[in-house]
């Protein structure tokens, strides 16, 4: 295991550099389908990813239409793994590990790629490479 000042603040940038990318992600799809009524403020991707799938969502088959519903709560957890691990899991006392660097990560990869593939299945689009 890492433990050193140094390391801490290597495992935290990657948090930090996870909420940027979830950010950055959320603002281009904001900026792609421009639902209506939606959260202004680029911190809150949650609300502005639930924006543009309720908008995008519409014309999705019920089954689908759940798999978006789904994707929504998982990109709720990973937003809130990445701000403990930007945080330096400080609420809960513990030490970061790799593994929490790792975690979150792969999970920031995987709901971003899911909700590309989902929004963009119909023209092939894909907003990041």
């Amino acid at each position: 295991a890492l433990v050193s000042p140094e390391a801490d603040k290597l495992l935290t940038q990657v948090g930090h550099d996870c909420r940027e990318a979830m950010q950055n992600f959320a603002t281009a799809l904001v900026e792609k389908f421009e639902p209506p009524n939606v959260d202004k403020d680029k911190a809150h991707t949650a609300s502005r990813i639930k924006a543009v799938l309720h908008f995008r969502g519409k014309d999705r088959s019920n089954a689908k239409y759940d798999l978006l519903e789904a994707l929504v709560a998982y990109w709720g957890t990973v937003s809130d793994l990445v701000q403990r691990q930007e945080h330096g899991a400080n609420k809960e006392g513990q030490r970061l590990t790799l593994d929490d660097a790792r975690c979150v990560v792969f999970h920031t990869g995987i709901v971003m790629y899911e909700l590309d593939r989902e929004l963009f299945a119909s023209n092939g689009t894909i907003i990041f490479h």
